[in-house]
């Protein structure tokens, strides 16, 4: 009985975090490209770069391409970038979605 206990809160841990961040399922960026899975996308820091908005990955600011931004808000008031591994440029932006009004 014990070890099914176990189980059972080491697989509730286990999938916590991935509820958190279901709204991403289905999200597509402006050219119908799908957004991302779990593993894809994580929250960032906004920040602006000669004057247009960007967001904060791997600890440089860069620019949001405006065929990226999805034009909603992110339910929990951060910024959301989307990644997805590129041969040539080692990782490509597939969304960002940004807090309050998009």
């Amino acid at each position: 009985m014990v070890r099914a206990g176990s189980l059972c809160a080491a697989l509730l841990i286990a999938s916590h975090p991935a509820a958190g961040h279901d709204w991403y399922q289905g999200l597509r960026n402006p050219v119908g490209e799908l957004c991302c899975g779990v593993r894809d996308c994580a929250p960032v820091a906004e920040c602006a770069l000669e004057g247009r908005a960007g967001v904060v990955h791997r600890g440089a600011c860069v620019p949001i391409p405006p065929d990226r931004l999805v034009p909603i808000p992110s339910p929990d008031g951060r910024a959301h970038l989307c990644t997805r591994p590129h041969p040539t440029l080692g990782e490509r932006i597939v969304c960002v979605i940004l807090p309050g009004s998009a």
